[in-house]
Formats: C-alpha cells, structure tokens, sequence
C-alpha cells in the first residue's frame, strides 16, 4: 500500500468519523497514521477511543505495538498490562508482552506468557509463530535456557528437531547449549548439521569458528571466520557488535595461534589505528611483542593498556612479570659473576652495589604491579606465586 493509497483511507476514515465516532474508526484511523509516521496523531486517536470507551481493550494493546517501535517500553509494557487487564483472553496481548518482557530481561515473565498464550489458543499460538510447532518450541527452548533450565530447554530444541529434522535454527541453537554445558562434540555435530543444511549461516560459521578456536584446532577456526566474512563482511562486523577493530583483533589472535607472527602483527597494528583507544588490541599486541622477544615494546603496550584501562588485571600480571623476568636477568648475572674466580671479593661487592638498586627499583616495581593484580582480583592464585616467588629471590639475593 502506497502513501497515497494510505492518504485516501484517511481521508475516507475521517469522514466516517464526521458521521459517527466510535472506537472502531479511531483504532483504524490511528493505525494508518502510525503506518505513515505520524506518531502524535496516532496516539491522539488512540486515547480518544479509549476515552469513548474505557474497557476498550483493542486500543490499549495497538497503542503498546506503537510504543514498542518507537522504544518506549515501560509505556509499552503498561498499554500491554491493561489489554490483558481489560481481555485476559486475549491471545496476541500476550505475545507481544512475552516478547517485550525478553527484550528487558525478564525471562521468566516471558516465558509464562507464552505458555498463558499457547494454553489459551494452541491454534492461534501456531499461527503467529508463523512455522508451527517446532517454531514455538524452539523459542519456549530459549526461554527456558535464558532461564537456566536446561532439561526443558534440550527436551524441546530435541522435540523440534523431531518434528522438523531440517529445521536449522533449532540445530544451531542446541549447539549453544551443549557447549554451555562443555559438551564440545554434539555441540560440533550440531553446527556442522546446520552448516550443511544452510552453507550460508554466518552465524554458525562464526560460532563454530569460536568453538574450533576453544578445542584447539586455529586452522579450521580461521578458516570459518574467513567463511563467514566471505559470505557476508557487514553482517560479520553487525555481528561481532563491535565493529571492525574486534574483526582484526579476532583473525591477529587465531594467526598469532598458528604462528603467523607477520600477519597477526599487521592486524593488531590495524586494529589499534581504527580505535586508537582499544584496549584489548593493545595487551595481545603486547602479548605478541614479547612471545617474539621485543620485551621494550611488549611493555609499552601493556604500560598503555593500563593507561585505557587501570583496572586490567592482565595487564597488570603480565607487566609484573616482565619486570619479574628482568630482576631473575639481574639475579642470573650476578650469580654467573660470583663464579668467575678472576674477580676479586671486593670487585664483586662493588659490582653487587652498583647493581643492587635498579635491581630494588625493578624489584619494587614488580611488587607493586602484582599487589595492584591481587587488588583488582583477590582470587587471582598466579598473582600471590608470582609475587611469592619474586620476593623469596629477593630475599635470597639479599642475603648472599
């Protein structure tokens, strides 16, 4: 229906309304200005056909599809409370207040929603799910895994897949779930089903990608992110949420895991220039630095992925140890020096006291980056060794 057409049964609702008003012409009349834009002038028509009749049930739940597409949803959510209020029968009120009940996170509300809806018109729930049973399966399922329980959610992904052996989306959904529960290989089985019944689902290459990425197997990881880019690079980028950086940032990691140092480089590098303040960027490009022995510029980039973000634990550990790491050189050296019976024991007091404070200096650097790791995570075993291990060195060094 084109504007004009719309413009037409305007016109033609308005003069119905000269004739005689009542709630039917208003809701009509305000669904064709919603369909145009013109918001005011649709809620107006709304309330004052709820104002002509206050149990008008019809108007409230419209006025709450309204509300929902522009983003009001606590308005929303009240229009929609007082359509069931006025009708608890009314079906679509309750499907649509399921729906806007999982978009704020409320899953259990949505869920009994859902049920009231299937329970009150089994035939009417099947209809607006549009694709049967198994499609409103699939989505109790969800509900029930958002809710965590799982039982419910696998016995009705496992009964829509009965109902529907090609149905893709309950496959891909099931497989979420099984690897939730860290149950690698049905979760596998299940995208590699759905892959094969869809060659174009970008999501469950992506998906499959991470799991890939979570066994061990980086090739075929990076072969599905490759895949899934292919196949669709703005939806990749809408996907990941957050934008190219974390595209580059994904494919520097799984190069970096198959030891492509060059190319992994060279993302990280792309990255950062993208988001100058991308933290993440910053402590891998770090992490890469010192795999390949670049220790100056690995603590440059953690010493910046702090500066982002000064609550980064990781950083923070990995920046102790790289000073951790340079007092053990320290400590090497001097022990190397002790056994050198050319020197005498006064030149090696001398040398331990030229030595002794950018060895303390380094040594209360470490100590400090490892009591902020313990501060910003108290649980955090590795920080209290490393930091344990450092000082019992110190302590033996300073006893020698």
């Amino acid at each position: 229906m084109t504007i004009i057409k719309q413009s037409n049964l305007i016109q033609m609702m308005q003069q119905l309304i000269n004739l005689e008003v009542n709630t039917i012409t208003l809701n009509i009349l305000a669904i064709l200005y919603d369909d145009i834009g013109d918001i005011d002038k649709a809620l107006s028509d709304y309330n004052q056909a709820i104002k002509l009749d206050p149990n008008e049930a019809t108007a409230y739940f419209n006025k709450g599809i309204l509300y929902t597409n522009v983003g009001d949803k606590d308005k929303a959510l009240s229009d929609y409370n007082q359509a069931i209020k006025l009708d608890p029968k009314y079906v679509d009120a309750y499907f649509n207040r399921a729906r806007l009940y999982k978009e704020i996170g409320d899953k259990d509300k949505a869920l009994n929603d859902y049920n009231q809806a299937i329970q009150l018109d089994p035939n009417e729930a099947t209809a607006y799910f549009n694709k049967g049973e198994n499609q409103q399966l699939n989505i109790l399922a969800i509900l029930y895994d958002d809710i965590g329980d799982k039982d419910k959610a696998f016995s009705d992904y496992n009964q829509a897949i009965q109902l529907d052996p090609k149905y893709v989306r309950a496959y891909f959904n099931r497989a979420r779930l099984y690897k939730e529960i860290g149950d690698k290989d049905k979760a596998l089985s299940d995208y590699n089903q759905a892959i094969k019944l869809d060659p174009k689902y970008v999501d469950a290459y992506f998906k499959r990608a991470i799991l890939y990425k979570h066994i061990g197997d980086k090739d075929k990881a990076l072969s599905d992110y490759n895949q899934a880019i292919q196949l669709d690079p703005k939806y990749v980028r809408a996907y990941l949420n957050r934008g190219e950086k974390y595209y580059f940032n994904i494919l520097a990691i799984l190069y970096q895991a198959i030891g492509d140092n060059e190319k992994a480089l060279n993302d990280y590098n792309q990255a950062i220039q993208l988001d100058p303040k991308y933290v993440r960027a910053y402590f891998n490009r770090g992490n890469l630095y010192n795999d390949i022995g670049e220790k100056d510029n690995a603590l440059s980039d953690y010493n910046q992925a702090i500066k982002l973000d000064p609550k980064y634990v990781d950083a923070y550990f990995n920046r102790g140890e790289y000073y951790n790491t340079q007092n053990q050189a320290f400590y090497i050296n001097i022990l190397v020096t002790k056994l050198k019976h050319q020197l005498t024991l006064i030149k090696l007091s001398n040398l331990i006291q030229i030595m002794q404070k950018p060895i303390y200096n380094k040594y209360e650097q470490a100590k400090i980056f490892f009591d902020k790791t313990i501060q910003c995570d108290p649980n955090n075993g590795d920080a209290y060794f490393q930091k344990g291990f450092m000082v019992n060195i110190f302590q033996q060094f300073q006893n020698n």
